[in-house]
């Protein structure tokens, strides 16, 4: 497995990662908008995929600068597809 930018991905790559979060929590809770901005400054949105495959989220993270530490980084949206959860990878 390994963890690429969305930005780096597909277009179709957004919806599947939001459709991958919408199974653990209801569209409310997170905005589309903020992955969309995805980028090699931050926030950014790194999606697990199987190595040489990005079509399909096994996983999402979003992560953000902390305004407290500029050093720090928040992690949020920290999510594995069902299948790989308690395998370690989150």
């Amino acid at each position: 497995l390994e963890l690429v930018a969305l930005h780096h991905c597909a277009p179709f790559m957004l919806q599947r990662v939001n459709d991958l979060l919408s199974e653990r929590w209801p569209k409310g809770d997170r905005s589309m908008s903020q992955m969309a901005h995805s980028s090699d400054d931050f926030p950014v949105s790194l999606v697990l995929v199987e190595r040489g495959r990005r079509d399909e989220p096994l996983g999402h993270v979003l992560l953000s600068r902390c305004m407290e530490d500029d050093e720090g980084l928040l992690a949020e949206s920290v999510l594995v597809a069902s299948r790989l959860r308690g395998m370690g990878y989150g």
